[in-house]
């Protein structure tokens, strides 16, 4: 059984996602200072709150002007970050401000603003606009992906292990690629959901779970790929976890660990990042003890990339 609350800290977790960050960034006054620090996806690809609003400001505007016309012009306005639409508290007003200058109605600009939003999105995590603060870029030689967010929800029950659920948000930087493949150090039954299937193969000591789409994934567009590993039966002995981790090599720009313990619940827990394989899960420091609310701890990465691990650990 899960957590009462289970479901709501998903629904919590899907908010912070970049896709859903703009669309309510666009909406009542715009991008102003005080809705962006609530927006914590989009305020750390554009520098993170070290920097003024102004150097926000000025980057979030050079991703829009990248891209291709009529696109920056309507965006500017809905974002408010015209002087035509300083005064415009709502976004209706300046949906209708906007449209005079096409000579189309409301509803009409409300229809053009969503491929603006995506496109919008894309350049955003890729990082393929000139003021681009982020220092990792996608390898386009080499046809890399680009995750906008990675969640991992682990249920242990008794110090077992009960059930993981996965959920990747990617851009696709590759054209007609047939599946992603992800690792794991012991055995589990993949369900996978959506538009994705799962196909297991073994090598060495480790099992690889290959997710192939139901078309060839093409470049330039999103994909979401969710699935729940539960214990295979014929595995054997159940699995005692002492870690939920995960390394990436491909550009993630924001990861996010939650483990619930049911029953039984750890001695310490702590978060762990940018380790290697055999160093993670380090030691336990004070600094990064977590302690359980309502049964489930979780922490939150960004920029994770060069395959070293992040995760959450914890002693029995």
């Amino acid at each position: 059984m899960m957590p009462s609350d289970w479901r709501g800290r998903r629904d919590a977790e899907a908010a912070r996602a970049l896709e859903a960050e703009l669309s309510l960034l666009r909406k009542h006054a715009g991008f102003t200072p005080s809705r962006l620090v609530k927006a914590p996806i989009l305020l750390h690809m554009l520098g993170g709150s070290d920097q003024t609003f102004e150097v926000h400001r000025e980057r979030f505007i050079s991703a829009i002007r990248s891209l291709r016309d009529p696109e920056p012009e309507l965006l500017m306005a809905i974002f408010r970050l015209t002087p035509q639409t300083a005064d415009l508290a709502r976004v209706d007003q300046r949906r209708a401000l906007y449209g005079t200058t096409i000579e189309r109605g409301t509803d009409t600009v409300a229809n053009q603003e969503r491929p603006a939003l995506e496109h919008l999105r894309s350049q955003l995590i890729t990082g393929w606009y000139p003021k681009s603060p982020l220092s990792v870029r996608v390898p386009e030689s080499h046809n890399g992906a680009v995750f906008e967010s990675v969640t991992i929800r682990t249920i242990v029950k008794d110090g077992l292990w009960h059930e993981t659920q996965e959920h990747y948000r990617l851009f696709a930087a590759f054209d007609e690629a047939d599946y992603l493949a992800i690792s794991s150090s012991f055995p589990g039954r993949v369900i996978a959901d959506g538009d994705f299937t799962a196909r297991l193969k073994r090598i060495s000591d480790s099992y690889t779970h290959q997710f192939w789409h139901k078309t060839p994934m093409r470049r330039g567009r999103f994909y979401d790929l969710r699935f729940r590993v539960v214990p295979d039966s014929d595995a054997g002995e159940a699995v005692r976890l002492t870690e939920a981790s995960r390394a990436f090599h491909e550009p993630t720009r924001h990861a996010n660990f939650e483990v619930s313990f049911l029953g039984e619940r750890p001695q310490t827990i702590w978060s762990f990042d940018r380790l290697t394989y055999f160093e993670r899960p380090g030691e336990f420091s004070a600094g990064r003890r977590l302690t359980p609310r309502r049964q489930t701890v979780s922490a939150d990465y960004y920029e994770l990339y060069g395959g070293l691990f992040h995760g959450i650990a914890w002693q029995w």
